[in-house]
């Protein structure tokens, strides 16, 4: 069964529960008033959560947003439901929570592309990364790695850097769209190494993987969830994990920072949670605590492993610093490899 669906349904049999523990949950948002500070008197939370998907339903944004409204369904009498708003690659999403009143209880289930990458490559929306939301919270990170074809000359990352600076001909590597995740973390990579590259930008990672497994396109940066099918199977190699450290999953694949490439975590992805800007600091400091506290959920816990994510708890400010920190790299990116923003 999917994660969405088993956790739709382990939801359903608790909210029958909700009548008889309506009191427990009522101590539960005591419990959060107070640590936020709040007056004695004001009730947070008291009414519906609303979280905004600026996803489809089924991928991974909103099974995430699922699992944090389900929780927040489990947790407080008030019910938590998800609003799906796809469209202008998660900018509607953001407009439409936006403009909703700064009381907590409109909420975005976003991800780094839509926070980070589309302010900066398209600054024709005026969307504000740094002030324009409340980040409230981080959820998870997606692992991401640079993935070679099997036939692929190059066995290691070391390899992949000597060829590709050695060889007359550039090396092919495939991406899920021009300005994306995966567009941008390659031209840093062809940047920063000398290595000679050419694009190939699919419509979607899904239908770059069939090229990258026959060798038609030799590299491409992708998830665990959208490669390991082709891993398994041995059509795909991995050669460089994007972040400070090397991925569990993965030993002996080198990390990003650790071959000296520090710039490229700054498009490692994660999921978190935004609302309007304004939210008072004590009712979005409720709200961190929270979704740290569902990050503990022993089932929360066991879906994110299930859909390879990892969760992380941070502080507001802590996430807040680091969104303004990605924005700044990704600008100086777009800039420095003469990406022309829309």
């Amino acid at each position: 069964m999917p994660a969405s669906a088993e956790y739709g349904s382990l939801r359903e049999e608790r909210m029958t529960e909700i009548s008889r523990r309506g009191f427990m949950a009522a101590g539960l948002g005591a419990a959060y008033l107070a640590q936020g500070g709040m007056a004695f008197g004001q009730t947070f939370p008291s009414k519906q959560f609303t979280l905004a998907c600026g996803y489809a339903p089924g991928g991974l944004a909103d099974i995430i947003a699922r699992l944090v409204s389900g929780y927040l369904g489990r947790t407080f009498p008030q019910p938590s439901i998800v609003e799906n708003r796809p469209g202008a690659n998660g900018a509607l999403a953001w407009e439409a929570v936006a403009k909703q009143p700064a009381d907590g209880y409109h909420l975005l289930v976003s991800t780094q592309s839509q926070i980070v990458l589309l302010p900066a490559t398209t600054p024709s929306l005026k969307l504000d990364p740094i002030d324009g939301l409340t980040h409230i919270a981080m959820v998870c990170e997606s692992p991401y790695l640079l993935w070679a074809s099997a036939d692929f000359q190059a066995q290691t990352f070391d390899e992949l850097v000597k060829l590709g600076k050695s060889g007359e001909t550039p090396i092919f590597y495939g991406t899920s769209g021009i300005g994306g995740q995966q567009h941008l973390a390659s031209e840093l990579l062809a940047l920063e190494t000398g290595i000679k590259m050419q694009a190939v930008h699919y419509k979607g990672g899904g239908v770059m993987m069939p090229d990258l497994m026959s060798n038609r396109v030799q590299l491409g940066f992708a998830t665990p969830a959208l490669a390991l099918g082709a891993y398994k199977e041995g059509r795909i190699k991995p050669l460089l994990a994007v972040g400070d450290t090397e991925d569990p999953n993965f030993p002996g694949v080198p990390a990003s920072t650790q071959v000296g490439l520090p710039r490229m975590k700054s498009l490692l992805g994660w999921y978190g949670i935004q609302g309007p800007a304004g939210i008072p600091d004590d009712i979005a400091d409720s709200l961190n605590k929270i979704v740290q506290d569902c990050l503990s959920d022993p089932d929360i816990m066991k879906a994110l492993e299930l859909n390879l994510v990892n969760p992380v708890k941070a502080p507001r400010k802590e996430f807040a610093d680091r969104i303004a920190e990605e924005y700044g790299t990704i600008q100086d990116l777009v800039k420095a490899i003469g990406f022309t923003p829309a």
